[in-house]
């Protein structure tokens, strides 16, 4: 079964590169904006949306009379169009599901990240330590692909504090294998004040410390955002202030994808099944006001959502199960893993007593909760102070 998978490149431009790459990429981004006022004008003249077909041609049209629009591959303007109506359909399907809309926005040259080609061969061309883009030439490479075999496809190419970057989507043939060593059940709690909490089926359990990557920038990022907002803006040294925050924010970012990638590997190598819970990052940091705002930005910073991906992409290939339970139903974190008690507690309450007295970790609760529900020995849950009705449960399990 075929399957797709990204890889990452550091680009080497020369000083000329550079000059051409910010300038694919800032026409890129005027089509988009071109793009963006037709739509808002159409509509106002008809009351009927123009779509990505309509807008190719009207592209194509637009382009003989703006030479520096013919002098870009046919293909990087086509995806700027592609990428303003997936914002379009983004935002149509928020106002259908009741969510904030959020209007698609024209784009500052500090907010359009780059340029992309839709078919390898044409318009770019990857090689083994370099790549030919079209009206750049050939640049060096650094990085490689742990994927045998795989056929490129698309490429962005990006520009992230200062620095170029090519995104490369692979083809595989089938779906890449991964050791796996191990052949441990585990009940995953991911939190903030440690990373995530795991209860094994051997009784053993294991802590992952949050390594905090932004808060311990956090006091270079104030000094530097307090310099940039000092300065004129659109000056010399305004821009060397924003390029010094830019790099500072791209430190925490690779700190955090290199922590998520070794972590996730290290669990689904030793691990035959992982339960987690079924988050919502955004739900969990919607609210609050300034009380809450150091937590919501630590909720953030600690990258749920993007943890759960890696893990679930890299067990398949694996061959880890990945079980997802549902704490509306199950409530790993307010029932007792011993007794089956179900309590509300508040956030605060880090300490779960268990029915024979001993105290244990509120995440190291909530982890063996979920291991029990993957290995079929739930407790018969009952109803503590302030909780509802039971509502059951229903999940496969797993033998140990």
């Amino acid at each position: 079964m075929q399957c797709q998978r990204k890889v990452e490149y550091r680009l080497y431009p020369s000083p000329n590169q550079v000059s051409e790459l910010e300038r694919t990429s800032d026409t890129c981004r005027q089509v988009y904006n071109w793009a963006l006022a037709e739509r808002i004008g159409h509509f106002a003249a008809t009351k009927k949306s123009l779509s990505f077909a309509e807008q190719c041609r009207r592209l194509t049209k637009e382009r003989r009379n703006r030479p520096s629009w013919g002098s870009v591959h046919t293909h990087a303007l086509q995806l700027a169009l592609k990428r303003l109506d997936l914002a379009f359909k983004h935002f149509f399907r928020r106002v259908k599901a009741g969510e904030e809309p959020g209007f698609p926005r024209f784009k500052s040259q500090s907010r359009f990240s780059g340029f992309g080609f839709k078919e390898h061969g044409n318009g770019w061309r990857l090689g083994k330590k370099a790549v030919q883009v079209s009206g750049i030439g050939r640049m060096q490479i650094r990085g490689r692909s742990r994927f045998e075999g795989g056929a490129p496809k698309t490429v962005e190419v990006i520009q992230r504090a200062a620095k170029w970057y090519l995104s490369v989507t692979l083809t595989l043939a089938a779906m890449p294998k991964r050791e796996r060593t191990g052949s441990l059940i585990s009940g995953l709690d991911w939190g903030v004040e440690t990373f995530a909490t795991l209860a094994n089926n051997d009784g053993s359990d294991e802590q992952i410390k949050n390594p905090r990557h932004l808060r311990k920038l956090l006091d270079q990022l104030a000094a530097a955002q307090q310099s940039l907002a000092r300065k004129e803006p659109g000056s010399v040294r305004w821009e060397l202030a924003r390029r010094k925050v830019a790099r500072l924010h791209e430190k925490v970012r690779r700190r955090r994808q290199n922590f998520l990638h070794q972590t996730t590997a290290g669990l689904v190598q030793t691990r035959k099944a992982i339960a987690v819970e079924k988050l919502s990052p955004k739900s969990m940091s919607a609210s609050g006001g300034a009380a809450k705002a150091g937590l919501n930005r630590e909720i953030l910073a600690a990258s749920a959502g993007a943890f759960h991906k890696m893990l679930a992409y890299k067990a398949e290939e694996a061959g880890c199960a990945i079980v997802t339970v549902d704490p509306r139903r199950h409530k790993p974190s307010q029932t007792c893993s011993g007794g089956g008690l179900t309590r509300k507690k508040a956030l605060s309450e880090r300490v779960h007593v268990l029915p024979d007295g001993t105290r244990i970790g509120r995440d190291l609760n909530s982890a063996r909760n979920l291991l029990n529900i993957v290995l079929g020995r739930e407790p018969t849950r009952q109803s503590g102070p302030g909780t509802g009705p039971d509502t059951g449960c229903e999940t496969s399990t797993i033998a140990a």
